[in-house]
């Protein structure tokens, strides 16, 4: 015959019912004085850990890494990251804030992002880097663009009244 083996339980902890009011008040320091002892003490789960201190990055020590980093992509021959980090680059309340212009540029930027903070931590040694994007839309010119002869000659016309008196006295033509 075969043995099974029966599972056994533990028998719960046996409390004392206290006979006066100050052997209560024993129990509930004594418990209280376990569980501070238990919270101060690590257990080997729990390993300290030295508490990091935070520098955060400033404007001071952006404007002497970006020398650095610039060359650093100019030796790489990233032209296009160039072009982004040659656009203003400021702190705004703890983040780096680079400006791009148009989509083509924002999607450079993102793909450029974690070797930038990675270059930045390096060489200004801050431990928190964050990088925000903020996109600059391409001014439109308000000023017509002047593609025909005729177009350029109004255009003239209008800055100066006498060339309509020069092309009335000549019979002067764009078309000829």
């Amino acid at each position: 015959m075969s043995s099974i083996p029966q599972k056994v339980t533990p028998l719960p902890k046996t409390i004392s019912i206290p006979k006066s009011l100050s052997q209560t008040q024993k129990l509930v320091d004594d418990k209280a004085k376990v569980k501070n002892e238990a919270e101060e003490k690590p257990t080997q789960n729990q390993t300290l850990r030295p508490v990091e201190q935070v520098v955060l990055l400033t404007q001071e020590m952006l404007d002497l890494a970006i020398p650095r980093i610039r060359s650093s992509f100019q030796d790489a021959g990233k032209s296009m990251e160039l072009a982004i980090l040659g656009q203003d680059i400021k702190i705004v309340d703890g983040q780096l804030v680079l400006e791009v212009m148009g989509q083509l540029q924002e999607d450079l930027a993102d793909k450029m992002k974690s070797e930038l903070i990675r270059m930045l931590r390096e060489i200004t040694k801050s431990t928190k880097v964050t990088i925000k994007l903020e996109v600059k839309e391409e001014l439109q010119s308000n000023v017509n663009r002047l593609y025909t002869s005729t177009d350029k000659l109004n255009h003239l016309k209008t800055i100066h009244p006498a060339l309509s008196e020069f092309q009335k006295r000549f019979g002067l033509e764009t078309d000829f």
